[in-house]
């Protein structure tokens, strides 16, 4: 299906195989927009229940982070309004645990989606060595 790229199709063979799950759950980590990533696990035949499931799991952790951050953080007016270190050292400490937060949950899930590409391509390359013919 994917004939006219090597990386797309790695990543087409990686879902499709016994770690597509843990793929499907960190790219919905990653800053990859989700319609390029709807279009690319389209291509797959992930089962629609497995393809939900590691959804889910892959962007419960920003929601989880999004409903704390936003229940959680004050408002620049409220800040302003007690005029108080301890409260802008607060936010200020708020706003830079989120941010730290984030871009290592970023980072992990790009750093395991290149494993699973890395892999994915040895063991393509694999029978080309030892002589046999890659499967189609």
């Amino acid at each position: 299906r994917v004939r006219g790229s090597e990386r797309l199709s790695a990543v087409v063979r990686v879902v499709q195989r016994a770690g597509g799950l843990k793929v499907v759950a960190l790219a919905r980590l990653t800053p990859i927009p989700f319609g390029l990533q709807n279009a690319v696990f389209s291509m797959t035949e992930l089962p629609l229940p497995s393809y939900l499931l590691a959804s889910s799991a892959g962007l419960l952790p920003t929601q989880l982070l999004n409903s704390y951050l936003g229940t959680t953080l004050r408002t620049m007016e409220d800040v302003i309004a007690e005029q108080t270190v301890s409260g802008y050292v607060v936010f200020c400490l708020q706003v830079v645990i989120s941010i730290g937060l984030m871009v290592y949950v970023v980072h992990r899930a790009q750093v395991e989606l290149k494993a699973a590409l890395v892999t994915c391509e040895v063991e393509l390359e694999a029978p080309l060595v030892s002589g046999g013919q890659p499967d189609s």
